[in-house]
């Protein structure tokens, strides 16, 4: 059962509710649902997982240790206590050591 289906039934029960308190109950649950779904944060790997990157003069490797979340943004943790933002991967960061090489072949390609 998926969220909206969880909304729709409880709508169902509040619209069936022989008394005030109930209806005023169900309402909330309606309201707690929906908002805990729009606070729904989407993380793009796991913990344990390997990233490389491509920033500086090597490809590094990292293990992600956990994730921080701000109003605007998600960072990957590393174990090394390194932030590494979560929009950047593709850019900089990859979750394949023949991705992040090829990556950066082509940035310093460009600038020798």
């Amino acid at each position: 059962m998926n969220t909206s289906d969880v909304i729709k039934n409880l709508t169902e029960m509040m619209m069936t509710a022989d008394n005030e308190k109930d209806f005023a109950t169900l309402n909330e649950a309606i309201k707690l649902v929906t908002k805990k779904e729009q606070h729904k944060i989407y993380v793009p790997c796991r913990i344990g997982d390997t990233l490389y990157s491509v920033v500086g003069e090597k490809v590094n490797t990292y293990v992600v240790a956990g994730f921080r979340i701000d109003k605007e943004k998600v960072y990957m943790e590393t174990e090394d206590s390194m932030f590494l933002p979560a929009d950047r991967i593709g850019v900089n960061y990859f979750f394949s050591r023949e991705l992040a090489e090829r990556e950066f072949d082509k940035k310093w390609r460009i600038k020798l």
